[in-house]
């Protein structure tokens, strides 16, 4: 047995660890992407006690090195741990005590950008692993903030909340470009018809242009987009952040007058740039995109802390067709050819479909809650619930189109498939070094969204370097998923993979299923756990030679008949003892079931009195927002409760 750790793979995972630092750029983008034409810019158009409640991550890009973005001009002071004594009473928060403790001339979460929210203890913008995981900012003298409320007026110059500006169009033209400057808009407020077109740009990732919010509302500001409200159209911006706003699609939106079922996109990045943040926003009925357009390229984007729901197009339902329309394709994120992408820490649920608010709104197998496609990308920390087809699909269409991959620690819930990186195309080693490790993966294909009976967690072809390792995959409880698997590897291609360390639990049909090929070479499954208690499936199912694998060291139990664990293909079933005949697998272990909890997440709702079903933590999962923040509600904390439950 020999374990696979390409240098980039080791990279991608040290990446993970260091909270995704940008680094150099890798292959220039295409510029034939038909999806991306420049549009006309108008520039201008209108609680369980055992579960903690505080989130704390590493920094990253767009958060200075020591002090936080900006901070260089202003006095910082204190730290996370300020505001509580070990010997007395708790006192209260530097962000919520009445007082300006930085000097800065901001108090509290109110006006102080140097706080995330009231729960924040410091009032100093610090980085990100001493701010629960959250951007901060400090406004330096010579930065412009510009006020905007619904009673301001466009006369006034914008300096203080009393003195706001009206409109953002308005508040756009005030800052500067290439400038170290915020647009604050008063939370509670909400702006209809608005835009910021192209928009301008920052200094730089640690000194960004900077749209954020400001008031004593605990409601993020609401901004009713009946367009995009950025459309970079074909051009470079670069160093903007984006934080703790609301974006609802007018045209999506079933209550409102304006209602087409045709939403466009929310924020349109198809151009380039480097140095891009949005955090802490909530969107709902129109997706993100993120395309490197004209020979130029995105680099360095963050899609950190959001609520990205219910991206949909209405008529993608086809009479005799169960796939759906093709022509409407929305996902909760599509990005193309996009260098250093991050998602992080993200709730992505129902996009792609909307039927129950839309009747002609169908899932279709085109839509997903994201679609992704470039170098040195990291998926991590996200809730990822009730796709419409697949919840993170890899694009690569082209040998090598695909580099440095890692998906992390990510919740999977429902949709048809968890993971898909092979598809569209079948040119050999598309995908380059890829890890997919530590996500929980639950009831996937339960609701059978497009009405097809799959129910697929990781599904991989044409990898070359594939680390799939401590996922935890469990339950495909229902009859009517006659399509399933934990694991499936094919293709014409793939080399180096090691698959290890993994639980494969209750899942239909078989839980490992592989497709040999004379182009699969030093493919290693080693050291899983593979159990089916209930259910009398397979529990792996290799179709032909074993020629290029090496199975070693996996723990098997099935309530299935003795005979019935292992499926040959057309060869037919055989026991373990056959097993390890014919795969060589001769440590190949025999286990009793396991005694353990069974978890899932509608336990999990219960666990924080968040009702019981799927639906109620979904709900309470959504309200998540920077002012509002709950640790028991992200990923890592959700994961690591199901994975106790199981032995890990």
């Amino acid at each position: 047995m020999r374990t696979i750790r390409s240098p980039r793979v080791v990279m991608a995972l040290a990446l993970v660890a260091a909270a995704c630092s940008n680094g150099d750029a890798m292959t220039p983008a295409s510029t034939d992407d038909a999806t991306f034409g420049p549009l006309t810019d108008d520039g201008s158009s209108t609680n369980a006690s055992s579960i903690s409640t505080t989130a704390s991550e590493g920094s990253g890009p767009g958060t200075d090195a020591s002090t936080g973005p900006g901070s260089d001009d202003s006095d910082s002071s204190g730290s996370e741990d300020d505001g509580s004594s070990s010997t007395g009473p708790e006192l209260p928060s530097e962000c919520d005590d009445g007082i300006d403790n930085d000097g800065d001339g901001y108090a509290d979460w109110h006006r102080d950008l140097g706080c995330y929210g009231p729960g924040d203890h410091t009032e100093a913008a610090l980085p990100r692993d001493e701010e629960d995981g959250f951007t901060t900012f400090e406004i330096p003298e010579g930065s412009l903030a510009i006020y905007v409320s619904n009673d301001g007026d466009d006369s006034n110059d914008g300096l203080t909340p009393e003195t706001a500006v009206q409109t953002i169009s308005h508040a756009r033209d005030l800052v500067g470009d290439v400038a170290h400057d915020f647009i604050l808009l008063r939370r509670g407020d909400t702006w209809r018809g608005t835009n910021l077109g192209r928009f301008k740009a920052g200094i730089d990732a640690a000194h960004p242009l900077v749209v954020a919010s400001y008031g004593d509302s605990m409601e993020l500001p609401r901004i009713e987009l009946e367009g995009f409200f950025i459309d970079h159209n074909g051009q470079s911006r670069s160093n903007v952040a984006i934080i703790g706003l609301h974006f609802v699609s007018l045209l999506g939106d079933p209550q409102d007058p304006s209602f087409t079922g045709a939403p466009v996109e929310s924020i349109r990045y198809v151009g380039g740039g480097t140095g891009l943040l949005i955090e802490g926003c909530h969107f709902e009925y129109a997706e993100i995109v993120l395309g490197s357009y004209g020979g130029l390229e995105y680099d360095g984007v963050e899609i950190r802390r959001n609520v990205i729901e219910r991206a949909y197009h209405a008529n993608t339902c086809t009479p005799g067709n169960p796939n759906g329309n093709y022509d409407y394709r929305p996902s909760g994120i599509y990005a193309s050819h996009i260098n250093h992408l991050t998602i992080e820490g993200n709730v992505f649920d129902h996009n792609g479909w909307n039927q129950d608010q839309v009747e002609s709104a169908c899932a279709t197998i085109y839509n997903h809650n994201m679609y992704v496609n470039g170098h040195d990308m990291v998926i991590k920390d996200n809730i990822l619930a009730r796709a419409s087809s697949i919840h993170i699909k890899l694009l690569s269409d082209a040998p090598g189109d695909m580099i440095g991959t890692v998906i992390d620690d990510n919740l999977f819930v429902e949709g048809e498939i968890g993971v898909s990186a092979g598809g569209n195309e079948d040119d050999a080693y598309r995908f380059v070094d890829t890890t997919i490790t530590s996500n929980v993966m639950t009831d996937i294909g339960r609701s059978m969204p497009t009405g097809r009976s799959l129910a697929w967690a990781i599904d991989v072809l044409d990898n070359d370097g594939l680390l799939v390792a401590d996922n935890v995959v469990l339950n495909n409880r229902y009859p009517e998923l006659t399509n399933g698997f934990g694991l499936n590897i094919g293709g014409g291609s793939g080399r180096d993979y090691q698959i290890e360390g993994n639980l494969f639990w209750r899942l239909r049909g078989r839980a490992i299923r592989v497709y040999p090929s004379g182009g699969h070479e030093a493919i290693v499954i080693t050291g899983n756990e593979v159990v089916d208690p209930d259910l009398s499936s397979a529990l792996v199912e290799h179709r032909g030679g074993f020629g290029g694998y090496t199975y070693a060291d996996n723990r098997y139990y099935s309530n299935a008949g003795a005979d019935d664990w292992f499926s040959l293909g057309n060869a037919g079933t055989v026991d373990i003892a056959g097993w390890r005949a014919a795969s060589g697998e001769a440590d190949a272990q025999e286990i009793a079931l396991p005694a353990y909890e069974d978890r899932d997440l509608e336990g999990y709702a219960v666990e924080i009195g968040a009702g019981d079903t799927l639906e109620e933590l979904l709900a309470v999962a959504r309200g998540q927002n920077r002012l509002t923040w709950r640790e028991d509600l992200t990923a890592p904390v959700i994961n690591a409760w199901i994975r106790e439950g199981f032995g890990r």
